[in-house]
């Protein structure tokens, strides 16, 4: 008898750990006091809703802990820069999460500079603002998130993957410098304003229609080649020159206005709605320092104005009535001006070299030569001249008073083999 009553009590023992072990597996571990007690007083606080919009009570049953059952039924999360939490471990349980909204410096420890989203698979929106801690930002593979908020923070680093929902992303008046994106082309809007990015490479985003970069001071290099942009045109991007801009293949772009920027290679090439481009600068005294502009295949470009001083290389193949929209002009307001000797080579379609070459002839830059070859190497079989080519102005021979000739287009008509 005793051999039997030994037996049911070890049975009763192993059913009443499996089931506290059971009841332990699924309390989720939240290591740090103050984001539990935001969790647990969450009605009272008005920091959780449900599925329905609806302020709950995360711990239902009241016990100072939270279940997963309990995780998930939470469908928003709001926290404050009241909370002084210092570590969000436990978050990634709350797996139904759709809205993850924190505001101001809640980080009471510099030691928390990082966020961890992951696990968090039906997250749609995350709000991180004024936040002066957070440094860098990794998010992948959460396949609804459509918007992310950093506006006033202190990221600077921010790498995205696989996010194929997001279209907003707002940065502006962060310390980013790093925006490094992958596996994110539903893109719609950007805005990096007024923070310390260096170089914007959005090359084939075609959902792409706005991005936002004015005051970025240390802006260097910008390539959104494939975007869907619209309109170009922002004042005081950054207060040196910006070394590249490149809008090739931007297919509904119809105005470019340089602003208050300063670029120094523009290739604007392939826009067939182009229509506008100017480079006046909205401050009368600012110059540019342009040295190469492209704007080959804009068909519909109708108007082009702007000072041009520094201007080396014009390219306008494939534009139409390319001697109607050289309207030259004092005023950049008004017409274009290239006001200088630099001006080398300007590249138009073939039948508009002639009535090209007389505009610039006509407005006294002789110095400049008009072809139809803009990058010098032909699709055909070609042969190389190597050498200085000068015109013999006088007829008596070539000397060091002649003019050199850069970029001359020549004509074969016979070929004479020479004996030695």
């Amino acid at each position: 008898m005793k051999t039997i009553k030994s037996n049911t009590m070890k049975k009763i023992i192993c059913i009443l750990l499996l089931i506290t072990g059971f009841a332990n597996a699924q309390i989720v571990n939240i290591p740090d006091a103050n984001f539990k007690a935001n969790l647990l007083n969450s009605l009272s606080w008005n920091i959780a809703r449900d599925i329905n919009g609806q302020s709950i009570q995360v711990d239902i049953n009241f016990d100072g802990q939270i279940q997963q059952s309990e995780a998930l039924l939470v469908y928003e999360l709001f926290l404050d820069g009241n909370s002084s939490i210092t570590d969000l471990t436990g978050l990634n349980s709350f797996t139904n999460l759709k809205k993850f909204n924190f505001l101001g410096n809640f980080f009471s420890s510099n030691a928390f500079s990082t966020l961890d989203l992951s696990g968090l698979i039906n997250l749609t929106t995350v709000i991180c603002q004024n936040n002066s801690v957070l440094q860098s930002l990794t998010v992948s593979d959460l396949p609804l998130l459509t918007s992310m908020n950093f506006y006033g923070s202190k990221v600077a680093t921010v790498t995205l993957s696989n996010l194929p929902s997001i279209n907003d992303l707002n940065f502006q008046y962060t310390q980013l410098t790093s925006l490094n994106m992958t596996g994110c082309l539903s893109l719609v809007q950007l805005n990096l304003a007024q923070s310390k990015i260096v170089n914007v490479d959005l090359v084939g985003y075609s959902n792409l229609n706005l991005i936002t970069l004015f005051s970025c001071h240390f802006i260097q290099n910008i390539d959104l080649s494939g975007t869907n942009i619209s309109q170009f045109g922002w004042t005081t991007l950054s207060d040196n020159p910006i070394p590249f801009l490149r809008l090739n293949n931007c297919l509904n772009l119809s105005s470019f206005d340089q602003g208050d920027a300063q670029f120094g290679i523009v290739e604007i090439k392939n826009c067939p709605s182009l229509q506008q481009v100017s480079f006046q600068g909205t401050v009368q005294q600012i110059q540019s320092n342009l040295t190469s502009l492209d704007l080959s295949g804009a068909l519909n470009l109708n108007n082009l104005k702007g000072n041009f001083p520094s201007l080396n290389y014009l390219y306008m193949k494939e534009v139409n009535n390319v001697a109607t929209l050289l309207n030259f002009n004092s005023n950049p307001s008004i017409g274009v001006s290239f006001n200088n000797a630099n001006l080398d080579y300007v590249c138009v379609n073939e039948d508009q070299v002639f009535s090209v070459d007389n505009v610039f002839s006509n407005a006294g830059y002789t110095d400049a030569v008009v072809g139809s070859y803009c990058s010098f190497v032909p699709s055909s079989t070609y042969n190389t001249i190597a050498g200085i080519m000068k015109l013999d102005n006088t007829n008596d021979g070539c000397d060091v008073n002649d003019i050199a000739i850069q970029h001359l287009k020549i004509k074969k008509s016979q070929i004479t083999k020479s004996q030695n």
